[in-house]
């Protein structure tokens, strides 16, 4: 071969080569980047009202009829919301895997009591005084 031929065939496998990393680089960037934002939307369904809800009704459910079971909270409240994946009966599971009425049909006949919302705070604002 002449030089130019060697030349040439070093810069076309430069050239797959570079094309190569850029494509893998691209691609893992892409999955972070869907990590980051499947992470993010776990975080915003763990702390939205409903999960709060969820929280105090289950965290009250679980004190009162079944107290070794308040470890549960936290995972049923990600399978109510769509939280991060957790293990439910020793599989792993992500998304959304009852709506509330069934989780609370579930614990009513394991239990015999059927979750309920806890009493909410009643407050008293007094009137500002007037001169």
């Amino acid at each position: 071969m002449q030089d130019s031929s060697w030349l040439l065939l070093g810069t076309a496998l430069l050239a797959t080569a570079a094309t190569v990393f850029y494509m893998r680089e691209r691609e893992r960037t892409a999955k972070l980047l869907a990590r980051e934002a499947t992470e993010a939307a776990w975080a915003a369904a763990m702390s939205s009202a409903d999960a709060q809800r969820l929280r105090s009704i289950l965290t009250e459910f679980y004190s009162t009829n079944a107290p070794d079971g308040i470890h549960k909270v936290e995972d049923l409240v990600a399978r109510l919301v769509g939280g991060p994946p957790c293990e439910v009966g020793g599989v792993t599971v992500g998304g959304i895997l009852w709506t509330e009425p069934e989780l609370f049909a579930k614990l009513e006949s394991k239990y015999g009591v059927k979750p309920t919302p806890p009493n909410p705070v009643s407050l008293t604002l007094a009137a500002p005084e007037c001169s």
